[in-house]
């Protein structure tokens, strides 16, 4: 179903327009509620069809380049407890002879992307730093895939389960399947027969991909937001250069000196507000593709 035009009598279109593209997906038309808004559009990867039909990511998840990657920036882990998956178990034990499984908690820092309909996850940590009980910056792309179906054939083994079997401590039919998947990806393991991804390792291989781009801007806005304080500020490191601090001088409406801050939320133009704030935080080699030598 496509809308054209406006309903009768209203200024304004249908919120979502749906058709049908050439890479076996659906192409979602995002509209504002007002005509005069531009549209943005969405072609959603086929393999994601099942997690935006059943609501477990929405089309404002998801981030798109034009040259064919797109990344869910919703954490598999918020995806998962939305399905109602709060583990996975393996079959391996710890020295304590623990069971162990894949926790919620292991997956919050990863992220569903795909390429030309071949789908994974990557990982971006929170980045704010050791010292304020984080980690220290970091991203990782395994060129490995990982099927997607496996998790949707787990949520459909979780919704047969009966009480009895609720109670058993036999496995789900796709449960090893998945977690086996989910382990290979998160340690970059590549089997003997070097089977890791080409559609992913070809894309990526290619210097001037636009993922590239796409990914250092969303994990500069995680860690931004990781790192501000309730009232949307930034505390400046004390080890920032002399031409930072000038520049910094350059923008009143953000900067409040007296108390070395930023303020991360104002209305300042994306890109180079972004740009300066993770030169201060110092993370400069996330921006080197974009920007050259910052």
């Amino acid at each position: 179903m496509k809308t054209t035009s406006p309903y009768s009598g209203f200024d304004f279109y249908n919120k979502w327009m749906i058709s049908e593209n050439f890479n076996n997906g659906y192409h979602f038309h995002y509209i504002n509620n007002y005509v005069n808004i531009a549209i943005q559009d969405i072609i959603v990867p086929q393999k994601l069809n099942f997690f935006i039909n059943n609501n477990f990511i929405s089309i404002n998840d998801l981030k798109q380049s034009s040259d064919g990657f797109t990344l869910c920036t919703k954490p598999l882990s918020e995806i998962f407890s939305d399905m109602g998956i709060d583990e996975i178990r393996t079959d391996q034990y710890n020295e304590e002879g623990e069971l162990q499984t894949f926790e919620l908690a292991d997956l919050d820092d990863w992220y569903i992307f795909s390429v030309a309909n071949t789908c994974s996850i990557l990982k971006m940590r929170n980045g704010i730093g050791k010292t304020k009980g984080g980690e220290d910056p970091g991203t990782a792309i395994p060129f490995i895939e990982l099927d997607l179906d496996l998790i949707k054939l787990f949520y459909e083994d979780l919704q047969q389960q009966t009480e009895e079997s609720e109670n058993e401590l036999q496995y789900f039919e796709h449960e090893l399947q998945l977690s086996d998947a989910i382990d290979k990806v998160t340690r970059g393991v590549v089997d003997s027969d070097c089977s890791y991804s080409e559609p992913i390792a070809d894309y990526f291989a290619v210097l001037y991909s636009e993922a590239n781009h796409l990914i250092a801007e969303e994990y500069i806005k995680k860690i931004i937001s990781l790192d501000m304080d309730s009232n949307g500020y930034i505390i400046v490191p004390s080890e920032i250069s002399t031409d930072q601090e000038e520049f910094l001088l350059t923008l009143p409406d953000i900067y409040d000196e007296e108390n070395e801050r930023i303020k991360a939320d104002a209305g300042v133009g994306e890109e180079s507000f972004s740009k300066e704030m993770i030169i201060i935080k110092g993370y400069e080699n996330m921006l080197d593709s974009k920007y050259g030598n910052v």
